[in-house]
């Protein structure tokens, strides 16, 4: 029986990539690195980018909350290949034509972005898809008791432990590697087999949300000027900035809970029309050229702004890259559409299942 689709769980995946995009404005865009702590933007500059730096770990909760009730397809990865293949390629010929320094280096990249590393997500994503059938099967056999002991040595081991004592014991490398995607997709399949049916206040969720970003914030700031004050501290000012930290750990884990129980069944179409954008948006505003040519140290001069103004101004750009990335993606789509590449990968599918089937 097919499970209804959770249009709140979808919503969170747009919400989170509008997130993902504020947090390169901010950063990649040279506001955080080129804005004096004295200024009084400051600390709304360094809010924004800690209410969305959950958004990486709330994609990694969400493949495991939703592909734990899902069929492993070998279409859906060549899919996600060929788009990213695509969009990278075209977008660094588009480069080299509006005269950047294309080298052939660049187009080899473009060709394989899964082992060049172009975008670390992806690569470690494929890694974590081929996984995902034993990952689930795994979970699925985690009786509750069990899956709160996993939950709790995760939390110790990969959480607090790394973010207190300042090292990666465990090569968690601050969450960009395969071995924290497939930690939250473990956690997001719990989520998911043990606590989609709790009903939990939404308030509560929304003040735990709020709560891990406040938190994050004040840690910043508190020992800066602490720092400044008696040149002495325990840790360093960014020590929580980081994907395995705990309070951006429960950001995250409060907001896919938050949104998983939210009906958005009357906005269905609209969602379902927003959602299929969200990772070709990943890719597009993160290939290299457009990083290094466009976004970085593109908006330093945000920093000049009343602190509202610059709220403003940093979520209208986001929202216009989010709307142009999106109009290409939709393009993209149009495209594979019309030269039946979804079909396509069907039916590699077949093929490559009936040979293995036949060894």
């Amino acid at each position: 029986m097919s499970q209804k689709r959770n249009y709140g769980v979808d919503l969170l995946r747009i919400v989170a990539t509008y997130m993902i995009v504020t947090l390169h404005v901010l950063a990649a865009g040279g506001i955080l690195y080129t804005i004096d702590s004295s200024s009084p933007v400051y600390e709304t500059a360094w809010f924004l980018e800690f209410a969305s730096y959950c958004a990486v770990n709330c994609y990694a909760l969400i493949s495991g909350y939703v592909g734990l009730n899902s069929k492993f397809r070998v279409s859906n990865i060549l899919l996600l290949w060929l788009q990213v293949v695509t969009t990278t390629v075209v977008i660094t010929i588009g480069f080299y034509f509006l005269g950047a320094d294309v080298q052939l280096a660049d187009i080899k990249k473009a060709c394989t972005p899964v082992t060049s590393e172009i975008y670390w997500y992806f690569t470690a994503y494929v890694c974590l898809y081929f996984f995902t059938p034993f990952l689930n099967q795994f979970v699925l056999c985690l009786t509750s008791k069990m899956s709160k002991c996993l939950l709790i040595a995760f939390a110790i081991l990969f959480s607090i432990v790394p973010t207190i004592w300042e090292t990666d014991l465990f090569l968690i490398n601050n969450g960009y590697s395969v071995a924290w995607l497939v930690i939250l997709y473990i956690v997001g399949a719990i989520i998911k087999n043990h606590y989609s049916e709790v009903k939990i206040k939404k308030r509560i969720l929304g003040i735990g949300y709020v709560g891990a970003v406040i938190l994050t914030l004040g840690s910043k700031l508190g020992i800066e000027y602490l720092n400044a004050k008696i040149s002495f501290s325990l840790f360093a000012s960014n020590f929580l900035m980081n994907y395995n930290s705990p309070t951006i750990v429960l950001a995250g884990v409060c907001l896919v809970l938050l949104f998983a129980n939210i009906n958005m069944d009357k906005f269905s179409k609209l969602i379902a029309f927003f959602a299929p954008f969200t990772f070709g948006i990943y890719i597009i505003h993160s290939h290299p050229f457009v990083w290094n040519k466009i976004l970085i140290n593109r908006f330093t001069y945000f920093t000049n702004l009343h602190p509202i103004l610059l709220v403003i101004a940093v979520l209208l750009t986001s929202t216009l890259i989010f709307t142009g990335c999106s109009i290409i993606e939709w393009c993209r789509i149009k495209i594979f559409k019309l030269l039946h590449l979804y079909e396509l990968c069907k039916k590699l599918e077949e093929k490559i299942t009936h040979s293995t089937r036949n060894c």
